[in-house]
């Protein structure tokens, strides 16, 4: 009966049949002497000492299953989950047409729902994943990834909030811009922005096949995983559409065809909720860049400002060009 409670669990039925193995069976046909109880009694803790240390060995080296290995997964359906959150909320302001929209597409509540209990699953494997590394940190159970893995989970925390607060921006500023910030500023960002989310989606895929692909970690022949001369690719994607929206606004503000009507009319159209959006995506990929570069040993990425200034300027010039003509 103690095994129906959830405090004494397990132990009930152990104690129930060492009680059956000690104190009743040996009763059974003679009268038992103290001597055969305390054989029996040590039979039975012998016998239960050798079971335990038999599961632990199957368990670790026959059919081992580490709470390490699952974090692995869960940490790269993460990583899927975040990149598809926000890229999706990317592609949906890519999207919008004449704007305002409405209503952008619901499968961002499915993105969302996926995202959460993603993070929920890695938080309960942690503190088990955590202990296996302790242990197992000089074996071959853990290798260089499954190390970055463990070490990188703030970092994953702090970018899912980022980006929760990217697709939340984003996802407003769908639903607000409109003429003339669509044509003014958004129209020559959609292909930029698109490549974002393509890159995002590219990086996030390589870096769940190099956290789950046992035989491509680890090991410095790895082949495409070793990609410690390139660079982050969603960084240099990221750092063009920057490029072109300060550009754009340096002419409108400071060109020599600057045209203080039109910034009028683009802040009433959404010009504030774009230029959030692109802060907080900007945020999520330097965080992005960050883990991507610890997982697939790409070369660092050269920060720049947050702060939406300082376009090239032959970008400038260029984009002037383009509105005088």
């Amino acid at each position: 009966l103690g095994a129906l409670y959830s405090n004494i669990d397990y132990a009930g039925t152990v104690f129930a049949f060492t009680w059956m193995l000690v104190g009743i069976v040996p009763t059974l046909g003679s009268e038992p002497t103290e001597s055969d109880m305390i054989t029996w009694a040590l039979w039975r803790l012998l016998m239960t000492l050798i079971g335990t240390l038999g599961n632990m060995v199957v368990a670790t080296f026959v059919f081992p299953t580490f709470a390490f290995e699952k974090l692995n997964g869960e940490t790269a359906h993460e990583l899927m989950a975040q990149s598809q959150l926000v890229s999706m909320a990317v592609e949906q302001l890519c999207a919008v047409e004449k704007g305002p929209s409405v209503n952008p597409d619901d499968k961002r509540i499915e993105s969302g729902d996926e995202f959460f209990k993603s993070s929920d699953y890695r938080y309960q494997l942690l503190p088990d994943a955590k202990a296996e590394g302790l242990v197992l940190n000089k074996t071959a159970f853990i290798d260089e990834t499954t190390r970055a893995v463990i070490g990188s989970q703030y970092d994953i925390d702090m970018m899912g909030r980022s980006a929760m607060v990217a697709h939340t921006n984003i996802a407003d500023c769908t639903r607000q811009i409109a003429d003339p910030t669509i044509s003014l500023l958004l129209d020559p960002l959609r292909e930029s922005l698109h490549k974002v989310a393509v890159a995002l989606n590219d990086s996030s895929s390589k870096m769940a096949l190099k956290i789950l692909d046992q035989s491509k970690r680890g090991h410095k022949d790895s082949g495409s995983f070793e990609l410690a001369d390139q660079s982050s690719q969603v960084n240099v994607e990221m750092q063009r559409a920057l490029d072109i929206f300060v550009a754009r606004r340096e002419v409108m503000l400071s060109g020599e065809k600057k045209n203080l009507e039109n910034w009028a009319s683009a802040i009433q159209g959404g010009l504030y909720g774009l230029f959030h959006s692109l802060y907080t995506l900007r945020v999520f990929v330097d965080e992005w860049v960050h883990m991507e570069t610890r997982i697939l040993n790409l070369k660092p990425a050269t920060r720049r400002s947050r702060a939406l200034t300082g376009a090239p300027q032959e970008l400038v010039r260029d984009i002037s060009k383009a509105t005088r003509h």
